[in-house]
């Protein structure tokens, strides 16, 4: 896990020995040690990285910092953050401390920013008290954003987050398409809150919860959809393919298996394609890496469709079929090998938490 970076500001002299009381025992497993940040006429002995204007000094700092703690007026923070803001997606969690200590206010991305653990935090080393206002932490009803991060799934149709979140602090019953029980498990303290949805239904309104690494069944427009990262990618090509065949290829494949591109993990290769900027544009566009094995891995594979034609180029029968499972560690292959003039591309199953997402998934 990568420690998260913290950013602490003071503006006056008292908040200043309040946040190097903070930073002195801010590290540990799940934290690094923070920045300190202060009005550079207060500088003497460098005890703090100064800055001419706080508004400037986190405009610079903003997108660099996981988490940022204010010690001052939560307005001035407020004002001062605003035209900051992107989205909940990717904005650091913003905290903000009064200058006594008493209180760290949860002010920004308290969820998946964690600004509600940077609070707690702040505030034990402060010796105050943490203000935390989102409606399911409040409750006691789970973060399912949080939950489906931490645990390997990706969330899509954001838009419908809110109102599933609505409906749990509401203590509605939320219906739950999970066909290979993958996330219903990390529920299960919740058991009034969730309820099976065995059938889907078209057109059903209404907020709800779906889990599928599938693009079919439909999933209703008002259904949160969480996506497992439970797919793995094998690709090959020849030197200098064309980007845009590689990303046909892709999607291609994906369509006429109906498999949801938010479930892909890692997209794998032989070692003498990892530099192909065609491999390396898909896998910037999907947002996960590009891994790669020699040769000498990829052959014991049994691979259903070797060519002696790579082996000749290459010096293993099979690439992309080898390489998908070998980076799913199950042996199981979803779909085999799919071609283009100058491309390969095969897709694996990942060994999930569950042995029902093994057991259950269809067959190529």
């Amino acid at each position: 896990m990568t420690r998260r970076k913290t950013a602490v500001y003071a503006l006056t002299v008292r908040g200043l020995t309040l946040g190097q009381k903070i930073t002195a025992g801010f590290s540990d497993s799940y934290y690094l040690k923070p920045d300190l940040f202060g009005p550079r006429r207060l500088l003497k002995n460098n005890e703090f990285r100064p800055f001419d204007g706080l508004g400037q000094c986190l405009a610079e700092n903003f997108a660099h910092y996981d988490g940022h703690v204010i010690i001052g007026a939560v307005g001035l923070t407020v004002r001062l953050i605003a035209p900051l803001l992107k989205s909940k997606i990717t904005d650091p969690a913003v905290v903000g401390l009064g200058q006594d200590g008493r209180f760290a206010v949860s002010l920004l991305s308290g969820h998946l920013g964690g600004a509600n653990e940077l609070a707690k935090k702040t505030a034990s080393l402060a010796c105050g008290q943490a203000v935390i206002t989102t409606a399911t932490d409040l409750s006691g009803k789970p973060a399912l954003e949080v939950l489906a991060r931490d645990n390997g799934f990706k969330v899509e149709h954001w838009a419908s987050l809110a109102p599933v979140a609505s409906a749990l602090t509401e203590d509605e019953e939320v219906p739950v398409f999970d066909p290979f029980n993958l996330f219903k498990p990390l529920l299960s303290r919740w058991p009034e809150n969730f309820t099976d949805l065995n059938c889907p239904e078209r057109g059903r309104a209404g907020p709800g919860l779906w889990v599928d690494y599938r693009t079919s069944p439909d999933c209703p427009e008002t259904f949160l959809v969480l996506r497992p990262l439970g797919l793995t990618v094998g690709l090959g090509c020849h030197r200098d393919t064309d980007i845009r065949e590689v990303a046909e290829l892709f999607d291609r494949t994906f369509e006429e298996f109906s498999l949801a591109p938010g479930s892909v993990r890692v997209l794998a290769t032989v070692d003498r394609r990892a530099e192909e900027k065609a491999l390396l544009d898909l896998a910037e566009k999907l947002d996960v890496p590009l891994i790669s094995y020699t040769p000498q891995e990829l052959s014991p594979v049994p691979a259903p469709n070797p060519s002696e034609t790579v082996k000749k180029n290459i010096g293993v029968a099979s690439v992309c079929e080898a390489a998908a499972i070998l980076a799913a560690r199950t042996g199981r292959l979803l779909v085999p090998k799919q071609k283009s003039l100058k491309a390969t591309c095969a897709v694996a199953l990942t060994d999930w938490k569950s042995s029902a997402w093994a057991q259950a998934a269809p067959k190529a």
